[in-house]
């Protein structure tokens, strides 16, 4: 009876800890939080505005909004071609994720991701110019 009262305490024991785990493992991070409040369409619009001015912070979290479709529909090549542009204002957080999704990308996507990153820097350019 002794060893059974001690299986059953331990399958009890286990089964607590793994529903804590689990809990745990469900908590959203810190950027998804942050992510998530941004995901609002007026948010997003702002950010946009920002991002095309040139915030490099903007565009990281812009890139991470289409990685995630998180109030946007989900794109791959606006997501990368933020990124991108975000690495090259030195954002070393931009440069893993952009390293990160290239491996998910057709040849086809990351062409188009490096066009599309292209036409992103003409319009901050025109944008910046015209703010002069």
């Amino acid at each position: 009876m002794e060893r059974a009262s001690l299986i059953l305490v331990s399958s009890v024991l286990l089964l607590c800890i793994g529903t804590l785990c689990w809990s745990f493992s469900k908590k959203p991070s810190q950027e998804q939080t942050r992510i998530d409040a941004l995901a609002d369409a007026s948010a997003i619009d702002l950010l946009k505005k920002r991002a095309e001015a040139g915030d490099a912070t903007a565009q990281y979290e812009l890139g991470v909004i289409y990685l995630f479709g998180q109030g946007v529909e989900k794109d791959n090549v606006d997501a990368y071609a933020w990124l991108n542009l975000s690495a090259a204002n030195g954002s070393d957080d931009a440069a893993w994720r952009r390293d990160s999704i290239v491996r998910m990308l057709t040849p086809q996507q990351i062409s188009d991701a490096e066009k599309r990153t292209e036409e992103l820097k003409k319009l901050i350019a025109e944008k910046q110019a015209d703010s002069e």
